[in-house]
């Protein structure tokens, strides 16, 4: 897997680096680019990243350092 580009969240490879793009251009007002990329597939990339999102701030979060401290042992 390559660094992911400098708008993109996370390392993807490169099948879900194009799909991302196209989300993103769809995103912005762009035309769908393939008869699967719905409202539903824009929604699945929406809910993934709002995930993706959430679990990387509650890995941050003292209660969390706290609870992987308190299992080191």
């Amino acid at each position: 897997m390559t660094p992911p580009p400098v708008d993109a969240p996370y390392p993807f490879c490169e099948v879900c680096q194009e799909e991302y793009e196209a989300f993103r251009r769809m995103e912005k007002g762009g035309e769908p680019e393939a008869f699967w990329h719905t409202p539903q597939w824009a929604g699945t990339w929406r809910t993934w990243l709002a995930h993706m999102q959430a679990n990387q701030e509650f890995r941050g979060s003292p209660a969390f350092l706290k609870l992987m401290e308190e299992h080191l042992d």
